[in-house]
């Protein structure tokens, strides 16, 4: 294929990336403690590309999302477990949680459709990081700004969980949409350059 007829796919490449910068701010439950500084743009962007990663199938794009969501599930856990035990354990808390909670994680890699390990470890990713970075700011003992995360209650999780998983599902259609206009637009011009 000619750069002339290449430069075509970047092209609309760009323009699906520019729909999605616009309306990743309206990714139902983006508030601006949890989509705050363009997280939840972020985990669409992110899940467009593990669409990828995955196979670009729709099957697959049903993997991420279970993964995804399997990751928050496991990222939870975790947080439960390790604020459960830091009266007790103190800094090993949460590392002693992360060790019981990957054993059972891990094992999915055997379960039909929750076997996308990659995808699984992303999802947690986000979540841990929009559960940190999400919040509000308040004030500590010397008065100084600092930033207050999600709060690690049922409340909290969910007003995480739900859009992130959201802008994954938005990141797999997009994803779909690629390669359907992409296969499409690549059919189309092979012919032509057969013919000529």
């Amino acid at each position: 294929m000619s750069f002339g007829k290449f430069i075509i796919i970047p092209v609309l490449l760009g323009v699906q990336a520019a729909i999605l910068m616009v309306i990743g701010k309206y990714i139902p439950g983006s508030t601006a403690a949890v989509g705050g500084p363009g997280l939840l743009t972020f985990v669409t962007f992110q899940a467009w590309a593990v669409y990828f990663a995955a196979g670009c199938t729709p099957k697959n794009g049903l993997k991420v999302i279970l993964a995804y969501a399997s990751g928050i599930i496991a990222s939870i856990l975790i947080m439960l477990m390790g604020d459960a035990m830091v009266p007790c354990l103190g800094v090993y808390a949460y590392a002693i949680a992360v060790f019981i909670v990957v054993i059972p994680a891990i094992s999915l890699e055997k379960v039909p459709m929750f076997d996308f390990i990659p995808g699984l470890f992303i999802g947690s990713g986000m979540f841990f990081a929009i559960m940190r970075l999400g919040g509000t700011v308040g004030l500590n003992e010397a008065g100084q700004a600092v930033q207050i995360g999600i709060a690690h209650d049922m409340p909290g999780f969910l007003s995480v969980a739900v859009p992130e998983l959201i802008a994954c599902i938005v990141g797999q259609v997009f994803g779909y949409i690629t390669v359907l206009w992409r296969g499409a637009y690549e059919k189309a011009v092979k012919p032509a350059q057969q013919a000529s």
